[in-house]
């Protein structure tokens, strides 16, 4: 038996490694220990605290090391160079967790931004994400999403320098969707589509896979369309203010249970507020006609041959019922300034319009038309400057009758004709022909 000159236990004598401390007993090995005892000062190869710290026990330190063995020649090296690849992998390691780490917030704000069309910030945060995930291809999405919003700003510039503010407002309201935060989108929005002002229409659309028909407002762009209250299939539109502002409109109750206490309402456009209108009248019995004042103060209602007047509520009244009042003979000349009378033709199927300041005597009339067809569906403007009426005719070379819209400005008397529409004749239709 051999003892290990490192821990001087016994080993086989053919051993090349001690079997308790793991070293090396080779002849080369043993020398080469043997030479690292002999260049420590004063250090006994067989003292006991050598021994003990080398015994294994617990805090011992390994007699190599105190040695100097593991800076003896041809070790010295390795040593440095495994400490610092394992360093260099352990760097590595902990600076690839911080940077992914790093990466994914940025990714995740990018996102956050990217939803609520911050697309500037997103921008910025993708870049600092950059090789993580799909961030090249987001960024891409980006990018164009920037340049049509800055396509579409320019355009809407352009076209706000030549007066097409329409266009303005549809350029606007696209980049407005893109990103409503950039430079001063809202406010230009806002300035257009007051110069465009409102329109009304209606309109069957689904709702939660319910077909649903109503009366809407929305912007001349089409932008905040808004149904009016307690409207559908059967709700018709009799006036609109010349501010703008005010809408009559009436409802099959009905079809409504929730009409409230008339079928007719007044609604502000500008307040958002909803005011029934009370009747004095059981039944129709000639169509409801309305009509508003050039200074959008009163509301007239011309039903069942009588004329009732109906005063606009103020700024800051609450929703309630309004009720008429029969007009006094000054709002009643007002109203009926011009009239309009259709004389007919049944045998060359001729309507003939003219304008009388009485409607019972024709007195002071002037002719404005004479049309090929039937009229039907006259009103003034409010200042009652402009004619409306719709001409219905069926060339006898023709299959199916047509519908003319025509336009007269009674200022300058002058017409403007549009066909709107070519029908297929149904027997309704008949008394058109």
């Amino acid at each position: 038996m051999q003892r290990c000159p490192y821990c001087e236990k016994p080993n086989q004598p053919s051993s090349t490694f001690c079997i308790h401390c793991g070293e090396p007993t080779d002849e080369h090995s043993v020398r080469e220990f043997a030479s690292a005892l002999s260049t420590v000062s004063t250090v006994p190869a067989k003292s006991p605290p050598v021994r003990s710290l080398s015994s294994g026990a617990p805090g011992a330190f390994p007699t190599w090391l105190l040695s100097g063995r593991l800076f003896s020649a041809g070790r010295g090296a390795e040593f440095v160079a495994g400490a610092a690849i394992l360093l260099g992998i352990v760097g590595f390691a902990l600076y690839s967790a911080f940077q992914q780490n790093a990466q994914s917030e940025h990714y995740a704000h990018a996102r956050q931004a990217t939803l609520a069309h911050h697309y500037e910030q997103a921008l910025e945060e993708y870049i600092a994400a950059s090789g993580y995930m799909d961030t090249p291809q987001r960024s891409a999405e980006v990018r164009n999403q920037l340049a049509s919003r800055d396509m579409l700003y320019a355009q809407a510039m352009a076209d706000r320098k030549v007066g097409k503010s329409w266009q303005a407002a549809v350029a606007l309201s696209k980049a407005s969707a893109i990103d409503a935060s950039y430079r001063d989108i809202p406010q230009q929005l806002a300035d257009v589509r007051l110069l465009n002002g409102l329109i009304l229409y209606k309109q069957a659309t689904w709702v939660n896979g319910t077909r649903k028909s109503g009366l809407f407002f929305a912007w001349a762009d089409g932008g905040e369309p808004h149904q009016l209250p307690h409207t559908d299939a059967s709700s018709t539109i009799h006036a609109v203010s010349p501010d703008s502002r005010w809408v009559v409109y009436s409802t099959d109750i009905s079809s409504d249970p929730q009409g409230g206490p008339g079928i007719v309402f007044l609604y502000d456009l500008k307040a958002d507020i909803l005011y029934p209108m009370s009747l004095p009248v059981l039944a129709f019995t000639t169509p409801l006609a309305a009509r508003f004042s050039s200074d959008s103060r009163q509301v007239w209602l011309d039903m069942s041959g009588g004329i009732f007047s109906y005063p606009l509520p103020l700024a800051g009244d609450g929703p309630r019922t309004l009720n008429p009042q029969p007009p006094d003979r000054a709002e009643i000349a007002r109203l009926h300034g011009m009239s309009l009378l259709i004389s007919r033709d049944t045998d060359r199927h001729t309507d003939t319009l003219t304008l009388s300041a009485d409607s019972s005597t024709g007195a002071t009339s002037r002719l404005v038309s004479v049309e090929q067809g039937q009229v039907d569906g006259a009103i003034f403007s409010g200042d009652s400057r402009f004619l409306l009426y719709r001409v219905w005719s069926a060339p006898d070379d023709a299959p199916n009758p047509t519908c003319r819209l025509v336009l007269v400005d009674l200022t300058l008397q002058e017409l403007h004709a549009v066909t709107i529409a070519s029908l297929p004749l149904r027997a309704s239709d008949e008394r058109r022909s």
